[in-house]
């Protein structure tokens, strides 16, 4: 997510949640820009394998290195991130039904991989949240949500 607007848009959507996950973290840019907009006492969960996928930009790079330059970048924000090394859908076991305000999904954008993060959000949601993506342009995310 490199647009202002959309880390504007998503410091305003998670203003008042106390737990937001993201689905697909990568280098961090977006669960930055969360975790500025989340109150005080708000907590992230990100998921990614921290791998990219074949044919973004970090697809192939040192896995280790990505994971460091993540925890660098949100240290500022201290314990209120967890950060889960995994696939999405692997890790769902580690989650109990309606716990979070909002999930934000921009994780892999083939359609059964959008398809089951959008399981995951929803077994995940508190009644009245929010599930909200990234890349809607991309045919895949628009067909599985």
């Amino acid at each position: 997510m490199t647009n202002p607007s959309d880390h504007v848009e998503l410091r305003r959507l998670v203003a008042n949640a106390k737990l937001v996950i993201e689905i697909g973290t990568l280098t961090g840019n977006s669960a930055e820009a969360i975790l500025s907009g989340l109150p005080a006492d708000g907590r992230l969960i990100c998921i990614d394998t921290f791998q990219g996928t074949k044919g973004d930009f970090a697809y192939g790079y040192d896995r280790l290195e990505i994971i460091t330059g993540v925890l660098t970048r949100l240290a500022p924000f201290g314990d209120r991130l967890t950060l889960i090394v995994g696939e999405s859908i692997a890790t769902a076991a580690l989650f109990g039904r309606g716990l979070a305000d909002v999930v934000f999904i921009d994780g892999d954008h083939h359609e059964e991989s959008v398809i089951g993060d959008m399981e995951l959000a929803k077994r995940c949601l508190k009644p009245g949240g929010v599930i909200a993506a990234h890349d809607w342009d991309c045919a895949p995310v628009r067909r599985a949500f």
